[in-house]
């Protein structure tokens, strides 16, 4: 998959307010590439982007994002904001 494709469609998801399926697109990319593949995105993502989708994080269920982003990615999120 195109990393870059994936980030634009991220924003584009996150910036319409579809911020299950920006984590559904991110979860894919795990699912078919691996951790390594998605730590790449997220390493490119905005932190604003990160932070939104941790933010739908629902507690009962583990969230592939939120098992991956570093403590610098979300220490950078939560400073931003």
């Amino acid at each position: 998959m195109n990393h870059l494709a994936l980030i634009t469609k991220t924003q584009s998801l996150i910036a319409a307010g579809d911020i299950a399926g920006a984590e559904s697109a991110l979860t894919e990319l795990a699912d078919t590439e691996g951790d390594s593949a998605l730590m790449v995105v997220l390493d490119q993502l905005e932190p604003k982007d990160i932070l939104a989708v941790m933010r739908e994080y629902d507690p009962s269920r583990e969230s592939v994002v939120s098992l991956l982003v570093t403590p610098a990615q979300f220490a950078h999120a939560i400073v931003i904001e």
